[in-house]
């Protein structure tokens, strides 16, 4: 499992919290998933490119990492996408 979660927490406003640093692993590991059920994921199908979604107006693109496809269809029943850790360093001064 800890090779699942980071071991350095972020801290918060709410205290410190983990997250998850191997999204394949913790999907195979905790959520019983086969390593197929994750498209993106190293070694299974890449993603296609119709899941990205371009906001013009935020100058954003939407990209999953991930995918969860039907198996019932030909529709994805759940998109991921990995974003980098910020730490952000809250200073206090006195003057």
């Amino acid at each position: 499992m800890l090779e699942i979660l980071s071991d350095q927490p972020l801290v918060t406003a709410m205290g410190e919290v983990q997250w998850v640093k191997d999204f394949p692993s913790l999907a195979e590991r905790m959520l019983e998933w086969m390593p197929e059920d994750l498209v993106g994921a190293p070694g299974q199908e890449v993603l296609p490119e119709t899941l990205e979604v371009v906001l013009p107006d935020y100058s954003e693109t939407l990209k999953p990492t991930y995918a969860v496809c039907n198996p019932n269809g030909d529709d994805w029943l759940l998109l991921v996408q990995e974003v980098k850790t910020v730490q952000k360093v809250w200073y206090s001064s006195t003057v």
